[in-house]
């Protein structure tokens, strides 16, 4: 049996991130992770942090906290778990209970009226038509982005006999809705969830109510005990990361789409289930993979990351160990060496779903051998590594490959074919987050601008004034054909690149002539090569100007070869 009571954790130096070994079989102490929820349908048992619960039914009393609108139940073979409130949060909204109308709550339309908002004694809110198209109210909040939200609303037609629903978006009157409730026939309390759209921080999102068409005259529509929650999938669970281990047995079936495990924010439109932001691990034709999907823009889903961790037999036995949070992402299956990504952010969710996802229809797992670990706290699987380097060059940057395979390092890559310096100087202005980065630059072929000798030398200065010495490693650029009239100018500017660094007194300089010309295969095509200070052709592509494979990897080297690439981020504490 496999036993999770054992975690082995060592600092990843310099980051402060930790790191979870593989579980031990057969180890000793409790079943369970004390600081974790356990959901072990393989051998029937239940626990969280530390409490240890008869049955699944008991558990899931305790995931929904006393909240009695809180979700958690399962039904053949599948949890769903959220919108749990934790008593202590605050209400998003001013005035939910409509005592004070405007200027909380402002009343608009599509065209004609105006819409007016009036307040009826004891406590509700009248949506007075005027002759409106559309008339509506909205209060424009400011939730933090990678939340999710619990939107609570009592609605009616009142007089006007048109349907009204709530809705919430990115704009007054949610044309583009991120969710919204269908139309309610007569008086009705909906809850909805949503997790802003978009990039920023804390950005304008508008809660509203809308009538569906004209409303005549001084007829109505009813509003009545607004509340806008932060929620969360359950109670105790951490919002901003993921962490955890799944064991699972894989799909009979190798072919389709099965989701074991989902996070998502709840989003409807009308009746329908909405999957735009989410965290998921799938089995799809064959392979697991993590997915993270975003609404980055209002009404559409990006996809955000998919890390393909491997392939499984059908109903093979395996797991998956993660960790999950913006900023950077890290997963193995079996005890592999686990994948490393940078990310931008991760959705807010308020539900966690076993074996199947939003649309609770369709991609169905189809087993129950499975047993879930999520951890208080981030852990990431053993071995990973969220550092990484900036790669910047001509079509020579292709080398940042070889690196990111060599150190591990997470690559950001700012190298293109055909382009100069001067462009990649434009870049390295353009990117003032990478700064201070550890950074490889290899312009392997020093044509176009800056067209004078010095004057190059003198843009690579900037360069690394810019990003600052002490993170960079510089390649010298590479002569590929004897006698050719470019090898003046780059004997004079891998000089002028030494001297530079020289004289900082920092960084690195990668002298790839030099390396290259130990690599010769022996021939006498080689043999020339070499002796005429040029690069070796075995270590060249067909075209006779870029590195091969072993070309660039005798210039990455390794950790213990002096002078190589590798050599010079490990020596700088890049990895």
């Amino acid at each position: 049996m496999l036993d999770s009571s054992t975690f082995l954790s060592s600092p990843l130096s310099p980051f402060g991130i930790y790191s979870v070994a593989a579980f031990r079989v057969g180890g000793g102490g409790p079943w369970y992770n004390p600081n974790a929820l356990e959901i072990d349908w393989i051998n029937g048992r239940y626990a969280k942090n530390g409490t240890v619960y008869a049955d699944q039914a008991s558990l899931l009393t305790a995931l929904a906290g006393g909240d009695p609108s809180a979700v958690a139940s399962v039904a053949s073979l599948r949890w769903t778990i959220g919108n749990f409130v934790p008593v202590g949060f605050t209400n998003e909204l001013q005035d939910g209970t409509f005592d004070v109308g405007t200027p909380y709550w402002v009343p608009n339309q599509s065209s004609g009226g105006p819409a007016t908002l009036e307040i009826a004694p004891p406590t509700a809110g009248h949506i007075v038509g005027n002759g409106a198209v559309n008339p509506r109210i909205d209060q424009k909040i400011n939730p933090l982005k990678g939340k999710a939200y619990r939107l609570t609303g009592t609605i009616g037609r009142g007089t006007s006999g048109l349907g009204v629903q709530i809705g919430v978006g990115m704009t007054s009157g949610f044309g583009t809705p991120i969710s919204q409730s269908p139309l309610t026939p007569s008086t009705n309390t909906y809850t909805i969830n949503f997790t802003p759209a978009g990039s920023a921080d804390a950005p304008d999102v508008y809660i509203g109510v809308k009538s569906s068409g004209t409303v005549a005259g001084t007829n109505y529509t009813t509003v009545d005990d607004f509340k806008a929650y932060e929620a969360l999938p359950f109670s105790g669970f951490q919002q901003g990361f993921l962490s955890g281990r799944i064991r699972f047995q894989s799909m009979a079936t190798g072919t389709g789409t099965f989701y074991l495990l989902s996070f998502d924010e709840n989003a409807v439109n009308g009746t329908t289930p909405v999957e735009r932001n989410f965290i998921r691990i799938a089995e799809v034709n064959g392979v697991m993979q993590l997915i993270v999907n975003r609404e980055v823009t209002a009404g559409s889903t990006t996809n955000i990351l998919t890390m393909n961790l491997g392939a499984v037999s059908p109903s093979t036995q395996h797991y998956i160990d993660f960790g999950i949070a913006s900023g950077f992402v890290a997963a193995s299956m079996d005890g592999g060496s686990p994948q490393n990504s940078l990310i931008t952010n991760i959705p807010g969710v308020s539900h966690m779903r076993l074996h199947y996802g939003r649309q609770t229809g369709s991609n169905l797992w189809d087993n129950a051998n499975t047993w879930l670990t999520i951890n208080n706290t981030l852990i990431y699987p053993e071995g990973a590594n969220p550092a990484s380097f900036v790669n910047i060059g001509d079509s020579y940057g292709r080398i940042g490959g070889y690196i990111k395979n060599a150190t591990g390092l997470i690559m950001r890559d700012k190298s293109a074919g055909g382009i100069d310096l001067d462009e990649i100087y434009n870049r390295v202005l353009a990117n003032p987050s990478l700064n201070g980065q550890p950074t490889s630059a290899f312009d392997g072929k020093p044509n176009g601008g800056p067209a004078g000798n010095q004057a190059y030398v003198d843009k690579y200065e900037l360069i690394g004034n810019t990003i600052g010495w002490q993170y960079m490693v510089i390649h010298t650029p590479v002569k590929t054909i004897i006698g050719s009239g470019e090898n003046a100018r780059i004997d004079f500017i891998a000089n002028g690149l030494k001297a530079l660094v020289a004289a900082k007194g920092a960084g690195y300089v990668v002298d790839a002539q030099a390396l290259l010309a130990t690599g010769g295969n022996g021939s006498s095509a080689d043999n020339a090569a070499i002796a005429a200070g040029v690069c070796p052709p075995s270590l060249l592509e067909p075209d006779g100007v870029h590195l091969n494979a072993a070309g660039n990897a005798l210039v990455v080297g390794n950790a213990s070869t002096v002078g190589t690439t590798a050599w010079a981020l490990k020596q700088m504490g890049a990895w």
